[in-house]
């Protein structure tokens, strides 16, 4: 009995991903396939702020949507020991009023960018002087990129803890090591936005130049989106 030889399988060969056409319109497909994967998980990964000194934050914090639209009244009272200032105004994108109350005392600053003016009679005067202590715990570019360099420790009451190194980070413009020392930040939320930010800076506060036994900072967001974009006022 002859043996039948059996049929050689055929070799697949990449070329012929190029000459046939069923083969090619499969390629196309797999490779748009990967790619929209690829894209998908992109955009899954939070996006994140490279600062000055290399450090790495993930930004946005959650609920941070409406601070970050720059459309907001606000109030923040700042409590140095026994000593308390409180700040009113508000914000339309790069334009800023706010009022700053230290017992009888009062005084009203205008932003504009990074230019601040003091009020004087009935008209601003450019000032090299910032109204806030602390200045930059009032930026909201950077208020959520402290809060993400801490850890969540409370989930229940969103707290989260903040070390000296943490802060210095952020605020620093270049890498500074600091002493060692905890602080806090707690979070309010209302329809699963922000609107409230507290800070106890009990750790931080023995590094400043005063050497300060504790620093409260309770911030307060309202009227999101709901501030009329305002005229510049009179500048001498």
């Amino acid at each position: 009995m002859d043996d039948k030889k059996e049929p050689k399988k055929r070799k697949f060969s990449v070329k012929e991903i190029f000459s046939n056409r069923q083969y090619r319109s499969i390629a196309i497909l797999i490779f748009y396939a990967i790619l929209f994967a690829v894209l998908i998980a992109i955009l899954r990964v939070p996006s994140s702020i490279n600062n000055e000194n290399g450090t790495i934050t993930a930004s946005h914090l959650d609920g941070y949507e409406l601070i970050d639209n720059k459309n907001f009244n606000y109030k923040y009272t700042v409590t140095i020991d026994e000593d308390i200032y409180c700040y009113e105004g508000k914000k339309y994108d790069n334009k800023e009023m706010v009022t700053l109350t230290k017992g009888e005392e009062q005084e009203e600053y205008y932003f504009l960018d990074k230019d601040v003016y003091v009020k004087q009679g009935d008209h601003y005067v450019l000032t090299e002087v910032k109204p806030y202590f602390l200045f930059d715990f009032f930026n909201t570019d950077t208020l959520d990129m402290l809060i993400m360099n801490g850890t969540l420790i409370d989930e229940a009451n969103k707290e989260y803890k903040i070390d000296n190194q943490g802060i210095s980070d952020v605020l620093s413009s270049h890498s500074v090591k600091v002493d060692s020392g905890d602080n806090f930040a707690t979070l309010t939320y209302r329809n699963s936005y922000i609107t409230g930010i507290k800070f106890d800076l009990s750790g931080y506060a023995k590094l400043m130049r005063e050497n300060y036994d504790n620093i409260i900072i309770d911030m307060q967001f309202y009227d999101f989106n709901l501030v009329d974009d305002f005229n510049e006022p009179t500048i001498n």
